[in-house]
């Protein structure tokens, strides 16, 4: 199997992580973030973590 390291979902308003996934899910959960409407950006950094935006 192979280790790979979990990217996060950052609440970069209030600095938290709210959930890890699998680099290969990144879309997905992108879509997922969008969907709920609650961000004014969402966005994948260079890292691939997904970075969540009020204002």
């Amino acid at each position: 199997m192979k280790n790979q390291e979990l990217k996060m979902v950052i609440d970069a308003d209030n600095n938290k992580c709210l959930e890890k996934f699998e680099e290969s899910k990144a879309e997905e959960i992108k879509a997922k973030y969008e969907a709920m409407g609650k961000w004014a950006d969402v966005g994948l950094d260079v890292n691939n973590d997904l970075i969540l935006w009020e204002e």
